[in-house]
């Protein structure tokens, strides 16, 4: 009866706002008995709240403090889901959603495939069936697709022997007249009869020829080869073909015929300076001059007179100066390094000359060094001289100068003597 006093009086103070933390006034009048058991129930104080109590005692902040070193468990993380739809053309996308591909019937909710719906195999092809009704690839033209490894490679036509059907590289070998049949095993026309009956060439009507004509001869609308008519041409031709396999007429005499070009073959011609001392050769060139004085080109024999008044140094003023001439001309050729305008002004300013006469031995200065100047030396030596008449360096200063180059005896007389 004591201990339900007891319990009494701390629901009392509870509900007037009192601490659970105050200690109760001690009963010095009715002490509890020291014999009560232990197992007989909690003392007081320790037996919780009383019936009804539904929260803690005022001032209790909630559960106690985990013990140092007690684990608390975390939240669990955030998984949100990530839909897969790969290979994938309908069915569920693994997060509760739908793959969004459109089937024409049903889907396969297993594969996530429609119903009858055809993958296309061309793993490693170019060409061939794509084993869903299509087609892996076209090849280019003058090739074919390899049937083992579907691959496009180059192809030659075969058509010998044919007139029709394929040429086993996608192409033909040509076509049947209207209404007949190509037998495509042979490449014949099945069923067609050749039309050659009165023909000796052209078209069969079966894709075929009935023959051919020999060269040169054509095949007319009727199927005969006729010659077509020939109008022999010799224009401009001295021998040869005349276009109609005939001859033209030969006009080479003794001399060889070129058919190519319907020309006579040109002997070579062999330069003739025999008996002549100047003048032509006979091969469009000229026999070496070896005339002091004038040649006489008809001839080819030397004039020893010299024509009055003829040339640019015949004059008395340059006549007078002739015997020494030739050696001034050479100093001032070897000072100039064969420049005819240098030694022709050379020749004017130290010797007199007149300005035509000294373009004459200007000329010659050239012609000497630059044909002759390995021989000739500042002299008049044989050599010298034979190589200035071989390049018609003499020849041409008797024609300007109007006397012989070397003149090595009396000089010419003057002019009008």
């Amino acid at each position: 009866m004591k201990q339900f006093s007891f319990f009494v009086a701390v629901l009392f103070t509870i509900s007037c706002g009192g601490s659970t933390s105050d200690t109760p006034a001690e009963d010095t009048a009715n002490p509890p008995p020291d014999t009560v058991q232990q197992d007989e129930g909690p003392p007081p104080g320790d037996e919780g709240p009383p019936p009804g109590d539904e929260g803690p005692p005022p001032g209790d902040g909630g559960p106690p403090p985990a013990d140092e070193g007690q684990q608390v468990d975390a939240p669990p993380p955030d998984t949100a889901c990530v839909p897969n739809c790969d290979d994938k053309s309908c069915g569920d996308d693994g997060c509760g959603g739908e793959c969004q591909g459109t089937c024409p019937a049903e889907c396969d909710i297993e594969t996530g495939l429609c119903v009858d719906e055809c993958i296309p195999a061309c793993d490693g092809k170019s060409c061939g069936d794509d084993l869903c009704g299509g087609t892996c690839g076209l090849c280019d033209e003058l090739q074919v697709c390899n049937e083992e490894t579907f691959v496009c490679e180059d192809c030659t036509p075969i058509c010998a022997g044919k007139v029709c059907g394929p040429d086993l590289c996608g192409g033909s070998c040509g076509t049947c007249a209207e209404g007949i049949n190509c037998d495509t095993d042979t490449g014949q026309c099945a069923g067609c009869t050749p039309q050659c009956e009165d023909k000796d060439c052209g078209d069969d009507g079966c894709g075929d020829v009935c023959g051919a004509c020999e060269e040169g001869i054509a095949c007319n609308e009727s199927g005969k080869c006729e010659i077509d008519e020939c109008t022999p041409d010799c224009t401009d031709k001295l021998c040869g073909d005349n276009g109609c396999g005939e001859e033209c007429p030969d006009l080479c005499g003794d001399l060889e015929c070129v058919a190519e070009t319907g020309q006579c073959k040109e002997e070579e011609c062999i330069p003739n300076c025999e008996n002549k001392a100047c003048g032509a050769d006979g091969c469009g060139g000229e026999c070496p001059d070896t005339c002091l004085g004038f040649c006489d080109p008809e001839t080819g024999i030397c004039k020893e007179d010299l024509p009055p008044g003829d040339g640019a140094c015949t004059n008395a003023d340059d006549y007078a100066k002739i015997a020494t001439l030739m050696e001034s001309a050479i100093q001032c050729a070897m000072k100039s390094g064969g420049n005819p305008a240098s030694t022709a002004s050379c020749l004017v300013t130290d010797d007199g000359v007149s300005t035509d006469c000294a373009a004459c031995y200007g000329d010659l200065g050239g012609c000497m060094f630059s044909k002759c100047g390995n021989v000739c030396q500042g002299s008049e030596s044989p050599a010298c001289v034979d190589c200035l008449n071989t390049n018609n360096c003499a020849s041409a200063f008797k024609t300007c100068a109007g006397f012989g180059l070397f003149d090595t005896g009396e000089p010419p007389p003057p002019p009008g003597t």
